[in-house]
């Protein structure tokens, strides 16, 4: 029996996406970074669009914006933010093209290595980290980086919806020698990680839908996952949160906001709610720090 359509299309999307990730990956810098920025005015007009779309159905980053910032962000200031998202977001796509590059003859070069001195140091003692982020900066580099420098780096990862682009992001991704979870059914390994004294990654800037605990993020009570908050719990283990900040191009560099250090009290429910607070305080400084460089489109 012939192969049915479908099967045939996603074949030829994974290679169409295998071959532009490794032309990226492999041209010079100067040209992808380009090519980023030719196609710069196209992503802006998709986004305007988007974005009065998305305004008609009470949703989109602009509503996001307004619910951060108040009245301190005028019209023009908002679309001048998100037009240098839009930047950022493109630069970001070829980043991730390019971790493949970024081996261990390379990381230093393009990586602040000195800036992952706070995660040895936390390693060290010996529980297993917590390390939290958000859709913020390039994030898709931290796990990369952390792992081929030697850290024992496991990642939670969730699907987008289409099996060419996570396949291509799945090869990305292990360039680098860290493990990647599905989301579904990730607690138990998780726990796992860190009681082998490992990196644990998560990101927590996302809608909770399942079981929530509704924290200010932002400003705004927000539903957040307790996850990282239960894992330290039964785990011990520190939580750093942190942030991957570009410097420049291809300059990347490790921020640590806040580390979180397990509590003694016997309330389970006011643990969970005070160190996701922390969490979410800590996310809300890195984003507010760099705004162009997180995913204010996103349902949060």
């Amino acid at each position: 029996m012939p192969p049915t359509p479908a099967p045939i299309l996603r074949r030829a999307a994974e290679r169409t996406l295998s071959l532009i990730t490794t032309a990226f990956e492999r041209m010079p810098a100067r040209i992808a970074y380009g090519l980023a920025d030719a196609i710069l005015p196209a992503l802006v007009a998709w986004g305007v669009a988007h974005e009065l779309r998305a305004g008609r159905a009470g949703r989109g980053a602009r509503r996001n914006l307004r619910i951060v910032y108040r009245d301190s962000l005028g019209s023009i200031e908002a679309w001048r933010l998100l037009a240098r998202n839009g930047r950022h977001l493109a630069q970001f796509a070829i980043d991730v093209c390019r971790m493949p590059r970024l081996d261990a003859t390379r990381i230093g070069h393009h990586f602040d290595l000195d800036s992952l001195a706070p995660l040895r140091a936390l390693l060290a003692e010996g529980r297993g980290l917590l390390c939290v982020s958000g859709h913020v900066g390039p994030w898709e580099i931290l796990g990369h980086a952390a792992s081929v420098s030697g850290l024992p780096v496991t990642i939670v990862v969730r699907g987008l919806g289409s099996r060419p682009l996570d396949r291509a992001l799945a090869r990305l991704r292990a360039s680098g020698g860290q493990r990647c979870l599905p989301q579904r059914g990730a607690l138990l390994a998780l726990r796992k990680v860190l009681a082998r004294g490992e990196i644990a990654g998560l990101l927590l800037d996302e809608d909770e839908r399942r079981s929530p605990l509704f924290t200010p993020f932002l400003g705004t009570l927000a539903a957040t996952s307790p996850v990282a908050a239960f894992l330290q719990r039964v785990s011990g283990a520190p939580i750093a949160v942190v942030s991957c900040e570009r410097t420049a191009r291809e300059r990347f560099r490790l921020r640590v906001w806040r580390v979180v250090r397990p509590g003694a009290s016997a309330d389970r429910e006011a643990q969970l709610r005070s160190v996701t607070a922390e969490i979410n305080q800590a996310l809300g400084d890195a984003i507010l720090d760099r705004p162009e460089q997180w995913l204010w489109g996103s349902r949060r």
